[in-house]
């Protein structure tokens, strides 16, 4: 799997940004995934999701977060992901090391 790129400050003057909320899970994937589709349109703009505030993420949203950032019409990118989600990521066989979440 290619890796998943990870901002650690996103540039706001070109990229949409949104804050994940505490709990990322199979209940808030239809509001990522309808942000994520109305701002897909604007091909000159990366999408940021900040994920700070994160303290649980499930393997739907993890799947989800992923697909999105694999798609190259929507350019998904996550920024700041919390202890929470590193570890959420890492027992899935995920790193969120550096720069970017490898395989």
């Amino acid at each position: 799997m290619s890796p998943t790129a990870l901002i650690e400050q996103p540039d706001t003057a070109h990229a949409t940004v949104a804050a994940a909320p505490a709990r990322l899970d199979v209940h808030h994937l239809p509001e990522l995934e309808a942000w994520i589709g109305e701002h897909a349109t604007d091909r000159f703009r990366q999408l940021v999701l900040d994920c700070s505030a994160v303290e649980f993420i499930d393997v739907t949203a993890v799947e989800t977060i992923l697909s999105a950032e694999h798609d190259p019409a929507r350019r998904l990118r996550i920024a700041r992901p919390s202890t929470a989600m590193r570890i959420t990521f890492e027992l899935l066989g995920y790193s969120l090391a550096g720069n970017a979440v490898a395989a």
